[in-house]
């Protein structure tokens, strides 16, 4: 079977410099429309011609969304967050078994000041409160990644589904929050040495 070669209909494309920049595109180019700051979902969907937007507007240089921030209960990640998540998918492009994302950020001394971690697809209700305040004031190390991840796993409650049985997504919990806070710290290090 010859393969046939996949093409998008015709776009635009226009790369935003500002937050309200990017806004004005938007309104400039209407409901047709897409905010691309990666598209590693939407263009396989154009090849296919699923998904035909009349203009892609490109936001990865938009610094400003680079932010994790907590009120309360609730946590709020800018598009363009630089903290580390990690998903576990049955297929590629398939919804996420267990998604987890994780920032990190480090006092002067290099000691952790906050750690953020939330998961998706597992029944827990905003971050991981039992693991996020267990390292404040302590140098991160894999110790503390490791307890973290049980306590992920503890605080889940997901529900067995043609995605996988309770005690492996318990599994996926703990094993994607320590690669998040891996990576995260990692991350905040680098930032805080340049």
């Amino acid at each position: 079977m010859e393969a046939i070669e996949q093409i998008p209909a015709p776009f635009d494309y226009v790369r935003g410099s500002t937050v309200d920049n990017a806004l004005a595109l938007l309104e400039r180019h209407g409901p047709e429309s897409r905010v691309v700051a990666g598209g590693h979902s939407l263009l396989p969907m154009m090849k296919l011609r699923l998904a035909r937007p009349e203009c892609l507007i490109d936001i990865n240089d938009l610094f400003e969304l680079d932010f994790v921030l907590r009120d309360g209960d609730t946590l709020r990640i800018g598009a363009h967050s630089l903290s580390a998540s990690e998903k576990v998918e049955r297929r590629v492009g398939d919804w996420a078994v267990v998604a987890a994302g994780a920032s990190v950020t480090l006092a002067a001394g290099g000691t952790v000041d906050e750690f953020t971690i939330g998961l998706t697809a597992v029944g827990v209700e905003g971050t991981v409160t039992e693991a996020e305040a267990m390292p404040r004031g302590q140098h991160p190390r894999e110790d503390l990644f490791v307890e973290a991840g049980r306590l992920a796993a503890l605080a889940s409650d997901p529900v067995a589904d043609q995605r996988g049985p309770v005690d492996y997504k318990r599994h996926l919990a703990d094993e994607l929050t320590r690669r998040v806070l891996r990576r995260a710290t990692a991350r905040a290090t680098e930032a805080q040495e340049s």
